[in-house]
């Protein structure tokens, strides 16, 4: 089958579930093993997909907070008033067990079907028989693959969407966005985190580098003295001969050596007066 006769069998198959009308089927394809909710969840988020001209949401109560007494499982809103911008809601069953306990009671659909253009049941293969299903209904079956419009759903007549109903509705695209706003505010926080990191250890790498250079300067320094700094606590007498064999190293002065020459004559005469005064006492 070419793109073009799919994308021709989607719209057509679109446009019955509008009008309650059996959709043309492609091909048959067999199933795909047991049907399960989330499989026929991805199915209609992807048929009935903004691009199709839908919105397709899911797990819809009648109302908020403590007005919400009935979910439906699916509302699916047609956005294109070419369509007629119908609401139609769907019961999702995967197992007859769970079908029949609806079956008893079917009128507990009815907080959300009221607001409804038309409401289905949507089921795994085997779940339910076509004459089990209420007048007011409409019957799909999902194989896995593709749904197949055994009954028809008959046009309601909806109650006006009120504000508790409304505030339902947008309650899940709003955690939808809150959800996106959060994924994209974490990965922000995670990539600043990241950020952070490699400057740390940026930095890290820097002040290793530096301790090791100095390390490795006094590892020189006591080979050439025999004095290890990393443990050596110099008294003030020893600071004072190192900060005078500086000063006295003719070739760390800008004297020379003949300023070193008389530095040591000027001390030798001081040294003789002092001697002279103290003799002559």
């Amino acid at each position: 089958m070419s793109q073009l006769q799919l994308d021709d069998l989607t719209t057509q198959a679109l446009d019955a579930v509008d009008s309650g009308t059996p959709a043309p089927e492609p091909a048959a394809a067999a199933p795909i093993g047991k049907v399960t909710t989330p499989m026929v969840n991805a199915h209609m988020a992807a048929t009935y997909s903004e691009a199709n001209g839908y919105a397709c949401l899911f797990e819809v109560a009648n109302g908020t907070g403590s007005n919400a007494s009935r979910a439906a499982d699916i509302v699916v809103l047609n956005l294109w008033p070419s369509r007629g911008m119908d609401y139609n809601g769907y019961e999702v069953k995967t197992a007859r067990s769970d079908w029949l306990r609806e079956l008893k009671q079917p009128e507990k659909a009815w907080p959300v079907m009221q607001y409804m253009d038309r409401w289905w049941l949507l089921a795994a293969p085997n779940v339910a028989k076509l004459d089990e299903i209420p007048s007011n209904w409409g019957f799909m079956e999902f194989n896995g693959l593709k749904c197949r419009v055994m009954k028809p759903a008959p046009k309601l007549e909806p109650k006006a969407v009120t504000k508790t109903f409304l505030g339902a509705l947008l309650r899940k695209p709003v955690r939808d966005v809150e959800g996106m706003v959060n994924r994209a505010k974490n990965a922000a926080l995670a990539e600043v985190d990241k950020t952070v990191e490699e400057r740390i250890a940026k930095e890290m790498r820097r002040r290793g580098e530096k301790h090791q250079e100095l390390v490795d300067k006094l590892a020189k320094l006591q080979e050439a003295t025999g004095i290890d700094l990393l443990g050596w606590q110099p008294e003030e007498s020893q600071v004072h001969a190192i900060k005078f064999a500086l000063q006295a190293d003719p070739m760390s002065s800008w004297r020379g050596l003949p300023g070193a020459v008389r530095n040591v004559e000027q001390a030798l005469e001081s040294l003789r007066d002092l001697q002279g005064k103290v003799g002559g006492q």
